[in-house]
């Protein structure tokens, strides 16, 4: 996938999905995958492309109940580039926030885009102020010769999927709902850190996430978790929160107690991915009492999830 949106170039003619795409959740890939469909079968389009916005841009414009992101800006693109999309287009939304509808047609859509067909949600809006609908898109395209294909969200449990919704399951704790929704399991990625390394001491070793400022934290707790190092999975016990009986820390972290494994791993990357939540933070009275929860949570997960 090739990022175009710091360059100058004519690229060939595309079938372009548009949308904010925050968690690229299974109603997104509906409309990214019509898309990719458009460009193997239309002819003369040969190629795919994804129209969004950069970083936390995304959540601001919509409102959620957090504006902070399910993905963040490498892992969307990446979500973009496994469903098959050739081409992508991120600029600020303050590059274009007072664009006509007109002029993203004419400016975005056909000189920056070459697009000759475009696929969006049912309620997608563009233009100054978000005023223009999917039916003036539909006319606007038509006098460019662009066609217009809409994509209904998928509903799951008769609720409309909508990465809202996503993230207020995550926040209470219903996470095998939220990752039925999403189309893959909530996950933590990034470099494994050094902590004060209590866990060891307590012969529970574990590794530890930072959570990036702009990532949509979910309910503190206790989860079961699939652990991907290397290329190898392994089953694990995570805590997001403070640690509020050990360091209480200022900062939520993603701790990882990883099922009989005790190899050093500093400085390797880790994609930590929730399974099920077990239980809730609690500050314990003592180490004793911790340890025996700990061993509970892992003697649950053995027996119950993965």
């Amino acid at each position: 996938m090739i990022d175009i949106t710091n360059e100058i170039r004519i690229i060939p003619k595309t079938a372009v999905a548009m949308g904010m795409f925050d968690g690229v959740h299974i109603g997104h890939k509906k409309v990214i995958s019509k898309a990719v469909e458009l460009s193997r079968t239309e002819n003369e389009i040969g190629n795919s492309a994804v129209f969004t916005f950069s970083g936390n841009e995304i959540s601001k414009q919509k409102r959620h109940v957090s504006t902070k992101n399910l993905l963040g800006e490498k892992q969307r693109f990446n979500r973009f580039s496994e469903l098959g999309i050739d081409f992508i287009y991120a600029p600020a939304f303050s590059f274009l926030q007072n664009f006509s509808a007109e002029e993203f047609i004419t400016k975005i859509l056909l000189g920056k885009l070459n697009a000759r067909a475009v696929v969006c949600g049912s309620d997608f809006t563009f233009g100054k102020g978000g005023t223009s609908s999917v039916s003036d898109l539909k006319k606007l395209c038509q006098e460019a010769k662009i066609e217009v294909h809409t994509v209904d969200f998928s509903e799951f449990n008769g609720i409309k999927i909508s990465s809202s919704d996503i993230k207020v399951l995550l926040f209470e704790g219903k996470v095998e709902t939220a990752n039925q929704m999403l189309g893959y399991k909530y996950y933590f990625e990034g470099e494994i850190v050094h902590g004060f390394q209590n866990g060891r001491k307590f012969n529970f070793p574990t590794i530890n996430l930072e959570i990036p400022e702009d990532k949509f934290i979910p309910k503190y707790g206790v989860y079961s978790s699939l652990v991907e190092i290397d290329g190898i999975e392994y089953r694990g016990i995570t805590n997001v929160g403070v640690k509020p009986t050990i360091a209480n820390n200022l900062l939520p972290l993603a701790e990882t107690h990883i099922i009989d494994f005790n190899n050093n791993v500093y400085g390797k990357t880790a994609k930590v991915s929730l399974c099920g939540f077990i239980r809730g933070e609690k500050k314990f009275h003592s180490t004793e009492e911790l340890c025996n929860a700990i061993q509970n949570d892992v003697d649950f997960v053995k027996k119950s999830f993965l």
